[in-house]
């Protein structure tokens, strides 16, 4: 079992991140820091954890007891925690008593997105980095909700050097969370891991947001020029996504409903004209970008199969 534990345990996010983890069949959640709550029942800040496991928030953190740390707060202790390990890893040291493997790390503050390099992550996202993550790496970052599904939708064109140009992305999130995240700043991260994937692009992206009404979902939606016909461009997808277990290739207009409560993303592509190509695509935002991503990230780092933990239907009817 996976001696799990979670720093700024009464944040959303961790909310999340714990409804997941009472089902995971290999963790063992031992710490939930938040110490302005100590004593209290995780159900009384987290809704939906009634009559689950009885956990406590607690007061008390020990990073060295740990086998796997999510960040869900970000503080200058969770820069100092990031730093230590890193700087154990660098050395060699030894792995402290009682640990039988390495601490592996999961950042979901955000607060390290733009040098997460020089923080010593991965860029958490399997489907373009499922190979360092499953190599050696010991902490890893969740990407944005945003990024996660505009990279996953776009990552098939810029392995096949397809993208010319200034992208736009439309963007259409839940009304209560169109104000959580940073557009511009996902746009960036987006412009940047496109650039890496495919090194002769040179444009830029740009993003609008609307809002929803959906509960969950975030929908994506952006056309670029493309003279391949759309079997071409599906076998471009089929090809990189057919080993994977999350991401789905469909031909008509994606239902969020598919995908809330899950770590699906769904991505549809289609023809409006000859020289262009439509891809719109659906994921649940507290998830992909999320705890989903997150969870999906410790299984990657620690071993285990990608949807252990992972295997759960649409939340929505």
């Amino acid at each position: 079992m996976l001696k799990t534990g979670i720093y700024g345990a009464d944040t959303p996010a961790a909310g999340e991140l714990i409804r997941l983890l009472v089902n995971h069949p290999d963790v063992d959640i031992t710490q939930l820091y938040a110490p302005t709550l100590k004593g209290e029942n995780v159900s009384t800040r987290h809704h939906g954890l009634i009559g689950e496991r009885p956990l406590k928030f607690t007061d008390r953190f020990d990073a060295g007891t740990l086998d796997v740390l999510f960040l869900c707060r970000a503080d200058n202790t969770t820069a100092r925690i990031l730093s230590t390990e890193k700087e154990l890893q660098q050395r060699g040291e030894e792995l402290p008593e009682g640990r039988k493997r390495p601490l592996r790390i999961i950042d979901l503050t955000g607060l390290h997105i733009g040098d997460y390099e020089e923080s010593g992550l991965e860029y958490g996202l399997s489907e373009i980095n499922r190979k360092p993550l499953v190599r050696g790496a010991r902490r890893s970052v969740v990407p944005t909700p945003q990024a996660s599904i505009a990279l996953v939708s776009l990552y098939p064109i810029a392995t096949h050097l397809l993208l010319n140009g200034d992208l736009h992305i439309r963007f259409t999130l839940p009304a209560g969370a169109s104000d959580e995240w940073d557009t511009m700043a996902a746009c960036h991260d987006i412009t940047r891991q496109l650039s890496k994937i495919q090194s002769s692009y040179g444009g830029n992206v740009e993003g609008s947001v609307e809002k929803g009404d959906q509960s969950r979902s975030l929908r994506m939606v952006t056309e670029i020029p493309c003279s391949l016909r759309l079997e071409d461009v599906t076998s471009l997808y089929d090809s990189i996504y057919d080993d994977h277990n999350f991401t789905w290739i469909i031909h008509t207009t994606p239902d969020t409903k598919e995908v809330e409560g899950t770590q699906k993303c769904i991505i549809s592509l289609t023809k409006p004209d000859s020289s262009t190509l439509r891809i719109e695509s659906v994921a649940d935002c507290r998830m992909r970008g999320g705890a989903g991503e997150a969870i999906h990230q410790m299984n990657l780092l620690c071993g285990l199969h990608e949807r252990t933990g992972l295997r759960v239907k649409s939340s929505a009817f």
